[in-house]
């Protein structure tokens, strides 16, 4: 369950769906085409916990006005597994991160979160995503990657939903405690980059 959990914590949605019978739980991954590699990661930490033939379904988004269209790699399954993933992600329908959820996550739950939301910066800070859509939520997460790792963040409020900034010596804390732990694909966003933090 924590596999699940921690890949869904930071990434995709469930959906809740009636059934004629009973009702179930899906669940989907969506990437683009250059981040492949990363979405297969995420399908084989899935599969050892839901033993799922679902493939990767590419399909183009509607035509814009440009006359542009997008390819998206979409994964979607169901499984029993998901119903509970879902009371704890989605406990009032709405995709919340609580204290419940990220207590039964470690090193690897924080990897995948730092993984899909990492955007490094010129001067050595990380900006990280994927926090949540309110700042209690976000405040949550600070709190739970510092028992993790010592890294303290800050939460801005400069997008549309809250981010945490990490300056340069806490990305040094969040590197040491979770490059163990970093999907093969995004391993560089584990290790210093040119300019950033040592």
């Amino acid at each position: 369950m924590r596999l699940l959990l921690g890949v869904f914590l930071a990434s995709g949605y469930l959906t809740k769906k009636k059934g004629p019978c009973k009702d179930h739980v899906e669940a989907t991954l969506n990437g683009s085409p250059r981040d492949s590699a990363f979405l297969e990661e995420k399908i084989t930490e899935i599969r050892q916990s839901v033993p799922t033939r679902a493939t990767i379904q590419p399909y183009q988004t509607p035509r814009r006005e440009s006359g542009n269209r997008t390819t998206v790699l979409r994964f979607r399954f169901k499984s029993p597994s998901l119903k509970l993933i879902y009371n704890l992600l989605y406990p009032d329908g709405e995709k919340e991160i609580t204290r419940a959820a990220l207590s039964l996550l470690g090193g690897r739950g924080a990897a995948w979160l730092w993984a899909e939301g990492c955007l490094p910066q010129r001067n050595g800070s990380v900006i990280l995503s994927h926090v949540g859509r309110f700042t209690d939520e976000a405040a949550l997460v600070s709190g739970w990657i510092q028992l993790l790792t010592g890294a303290s963040s800050s939460v801005t409020h400069s997008w549309k939903y809250p981010r945490l900034v990490f300056e340069p010596d806490d990305v040094a804390l969040v590197f040491a405690a979770l490059h163990s732990y970093a999907p093969r694909s995004r391993e560089h966003l584990f290790c210093p980059w040119p300019g950033g933090a040592t």
